[in-house]
């Protein structure tokens, strides 16, 4: 009975080394394979989710309407969270991990940019829009908040004016374009559809450009769009039916617009 109480006392601890040793005889070298399906397990929990919680995907049995899951037939538990216990893949010690919100997964980003942009072939017509991207996120970034917006206005009239931001606003939108739209070719023509939250009388230059058609919906206060033709807000009297307005922008002929 003392043997086995001083064995759980301090007086049995055991040196760095020797944990060390222990850890390395349980741990198995972690093979390619082995990391291509935990990958693999994960991108299946994006598709379809378990919302409780991760280990819901290696349970040996249903729980309630809970179907049994199916982790388990590629991979075993504990080998799992081992390998996900270990697995990084940038240095955490890095000075970029102090600025840069993404550092953990940014040379998997940066990998997947390479390969997709290798990949795709931008057809002929392009629609883009908001739905581009399916997300069941909470956040809306149409929702403005009156609060934090005062608040931000605030301290940038106390601290002078503001620099020019590189990467928001038309700048932002300038370096996506020569990023991702491939370069012009003689004879090559593209069309983009997009709708009037992405419609601008800036873009659509930009793009023309690069001869990049761009048709959609366009909001009249936008900026850069003739006022002459713009329409009051107040409802008149007789509404005319089957009776459009066509302009064309004298500068550039190849823009037009329809009221």
């Amino acid at each position: 009975m003392g043997a086995k109480f001083r064995a759980q006392t301090g007086d049995n601890q055991l040196t760095f080394e020797q944990i060390f040793a222990n850890e390395k005889r349980l741990h198995k070298k972690v093979e390619a394979h082995e990391s291509l399906q935990c990958v693999g397990l994960l991108q299946a929990r994006m598709l379809r989710p378990h919302t409780r919680r991760l280990s819901d995907h290696c349970a040996t049995s249903s729980v309630g309407a809970i179907p049994v899951g199916s982790f388990g037939r590629f991979l075993k538990r504990d080998r799992f969270d081992r390998i996900m216990r270990y697995l990084h893949f940038s240095n955490n010690a890095a000075p970029e991990a102090a600025t840069d919100k993404a550092w953990k997964i940014r040379p998997i980003v940066e990998t997947l940019q390479r390969t997709f942009r290798s990949g795709y072939q931008t057809p002929p017509i392009l629609s883009f829009d908001e739905a581009m991207v399916p997300s069941r996120g909470h956040f809306n970034p149409m929702r403005q908040i009156i609060g934090s917006l005062l608040r931000k206005n605030e301290q940038q009239a106390s601290s002078g004016p503001t620099p020019a931001d590189d990467n928001s606003g038309p700048a932002a939108t300038l370096r996506n374009m020569n990023a991702v739209l491939p370069p012009k070719q003689d004879g090559v023509y593209y069309a983009v559809v997009t709708d009037r939250f992405y419609t601008s009388i800036q873009s659509a230059l930009q793009l023309l450009k690069r001869n990049v058609y761009s048709v959609g919906t366009i909001q009249t206060n936008k900026k850069g769009f003739p006022p002459v033709v713009q329409e009051k807000s107040k409802r008149p009297k007789d509404i005319p039916r089957r009776t459009t307005k066509s302009i064309v922008a004298k500068s550039v002929p190849q823009m037009s617009a329809m009221v």
